[in-house]
Protein backbone atom coordinates (compact mmCIF):
# COMPACT_ATOMS: atom_id res chain seq x y z
CA UNK A 1 0.00 0.00 0.00
CA UNK A 2 2.89 2.16 0.94
CA UNK A 3 4.14 1.64 -2.72
CA UNK A 4 0.62 2.34 -4.27
CA UNK A 5 0.95 5.61 -2.42
CA UNK A 6 4.31 6.85 -3.34
CA UNK A 7 3.18 6.05 -6.94
CA UNK A 8 0.19 8.43 -7.04
CA UNK A 9 1.25 11.24 -5.16
CA UNK A 10 4.53 11.07 -7.70
CA UNK A 11 1.46 10.60 -10.68
CA UNK A 12 -0.18 14.11 -9.31
CA UNK A 13 -3.06 12.58 -8.63
CA UNK A 14 -3.40 11.16 -11.87
CA UNK A 15 -5.14 7.47 -11.60
CA UNK A 16 -2.62 4.74 -11.13
CA UNK A 17 -1.87 1.82 -13.93
CA UNK A 18 0.20 -1.16 -12.79
CA UNK A 19 0.56 -3.20 -16.01
CA UNK A 20 1.87 -6.82 -15.55
CA UNK A 21 0.21 -9.87 -16.16
CA UNK A 22 1.36 -10.93 -12.86
CA UNK A 23 -1.48 -8.91 -10.88
CA UNK A 24 -3.81 -11.55 -12.95
CA UNK A 25 -3.25 -13.80 -10.05
CA UNK A 26 -4.06 -11.37 -7.74
CA UNK A 27 -7.21 -9.64 -8.75
CA UNK A 28 -9.25 -10.70 -5.18
CA UNK A 29 -6.18 -9.01 -3.08
CA UNK A 30 -6.10 -5.77 -4.92
CA UNK A 31 -9.89 -5.59 -4.94
CA UNK A 32 -9.55 -6.52 -1.37
CA UNK A 33 -6.81 -3.89 -0.54
CA UNK A 34 -8.00 -1.14 -3.31
CA UNK A 35 -12.06 -1.79 -3.43
CA UNK A 36 -12.57 0.92 -5.88
CA UNK A 37 -9.83 -0.46 -8.20
CA UNK A 38 -10.89 -1.30 -12.14
CA UNK A 39 -9.17 -3.78 -14.10
CA UNK A 40 -8.05 -3.69 -17.89
CA UNK A 41 -7.77 -7.23 -19.45
CA UNK A 42 -6.09 -7.17 -22.97
CA UNK A 43 -6.86 -9.94 -24.98
CA UNK A 44 -4.48 -11.22 -27.23
CA UNK A 45 -4.31 -14.39 -29.16
CA UNK A 46 -3.58 -17.19 -26.88
CA UNK A 47 -0.59 -18.86 -29.82
CA UNK A 48 1.48 -15.24 -29.54
CA UNK A 49 0.91 -15.55 -26.44
CA UNK A 50 2.29 -19.05 -25.97
CA UNK A 51 5.27 -18.42 -28.34
CA UNK A 52 6.22 -14.73 -26.38
CA UNK A 53 6.17 -16.77 -23.15
CA UNK A 54 8.26 -19.53 -24.30
CA UNK A 55 10.92 -16.68 -25.84
CA UNK A 56 11.16 -15.18 -22.62
CA UNK A 57 11.56 -17.83 -20.58
CA UNK A 58 14.66 -18.73 -23.12
CA UNK A 59 16.19 -14.86 -22.60
CA UNK A 60 15.69 -15.30 -18.70
CA UNK A 61 16.86 -19.01 -18.58
CA UNK A 62 20.13 -17.68 -20.46
CA UNK A 63 20.74 -15.34 -18.42
CA UNK A 64 19.66 -15.66 -14.86
CA UNK A 65 19.43 -19.55 -14.73
CA UNK A 66 21.44 -21.59 -12.45
CA UNK A 67 21.35 -24.60 -13.57
CA UNK A 68 20.32 -26.27 -16.91
CA UNK A 69 18.02 -25.25 -19.43
CA UNK A 70 14.98 -27.21 -19.70
CA UNK A 71 14.47 -29.12 -22.83
CA UNK A 72 12.10 -28.03 -25.54
CA UNK A 73 9.40 -30.64 -24.69
CA UNK A 74 9.91 -29.45 -21.05
CA UNK A 75 9.58 -25.86 -21.45
CA UNK A 76 6.32 -25.91 -23.41
CA UNK A 77 5.00 -28.36 -20.97
CA UNK A 78 5.69 -26.18 -17.95
CA UNK A 79 4.28 -22.97 -19.20
CA UNK A 80 1.49 -24.47 -20.37
CA UNK A 81 0.15 -26.28 -17.34
CA UNK A 82 0.85 -22.52 -15.89
CA UNK A 83 -0.78 -21.12 -18.26
CA UNK A 84 -3.90 -23.16 -17.01
CA UNK A 85 -3.64 -22.23 -13.64
CA UNK A 86 -3.45 -18.40 -14.73
CA UNK A 87 -6.46 -18.35 -16.53
CA UNK A 88 -8.29 -20.43 -13.65
CA UNK A 89 -6.81 -18.12 -11.72
CA UNK A 90 -8.03 -14.73 -13.71
CA UNK A 91 -11.56 -16.10 -14.26
CA UNK A 92 -12.10 -16.66 -10.25
CA UNK A 93 -10.69 -13.25 -9.75
CA UNK A 94 -13.30 -11.17 -12.97
CA UNK A 95 -16.18 -13.18 -10.94
CA UNK A 96 -15.24 -10.98 -8.10
CA UNK A 97 -15.27 -7.61 -10.07
CA UNK A 98 -18.66 -5.51 -10.67
CA UNK A 99 -20.12 -3.59 -13.29
CA UNK A 100 -17.99 -1.09 -14.16
CA UNK A 101 -14.90 -2.60 -13.09
CA UNK A 102 -13.28 -4.44 -15.71
CA UNK A 103 -12.88 -3.43 -19.58
CA UNK A 104 -11.75 -5.76 -22.55
CA UNK A 105 -9.44 -4.62 -24.76
CA UNK A 106 -8.12 -6.67 -27.75
CA UNK A 107 -4.15 -6.27 -28.19
CA UNK A 108 -5.17 -5.75 -31.77
CA UNK A 109 -7.13 -2.37 -31.80
CA UNK A 110 -4.46 -1.21 -28.79
CA UNK A 111 -1.60 -1.47 -32.13
CA UNK A 112 -3.99 0.08 -34.59
CA UNK A 113 -5.44 2.71 -32.62
CA UNK A 114 -3.94 3.75 -28.74
CA UNK A 115 -5.05 6.70 -28.37
CA UNK A 116 -8.66 5.89 -29.41
CA UNK A 117 -8.51 2.87 -26.98
CA UNK A 118 -7.40 5.08 -24.31
CA UNK A 119 -10.07 7.50 -24.19
CA UNK A 120 -12.53 4.55 -24.35
CA UNK A 121 -11.42 3.13 -21.60
CA UNK A 122 -11.55 6.73 -19.90
CA UNK A 123 -15.00 7.35 -20.59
Amino acid sequence: MEFFRHAALAGGGRPLILKSPAHSYRIATLRRLLPDARFVLVVRNPYEVFESTIRTYRILMNKYGLGPDLSEHELRATILAERVRFEAKLQEGLKLLGDGQVALVRFEDLIRDPTGVIEKLYT
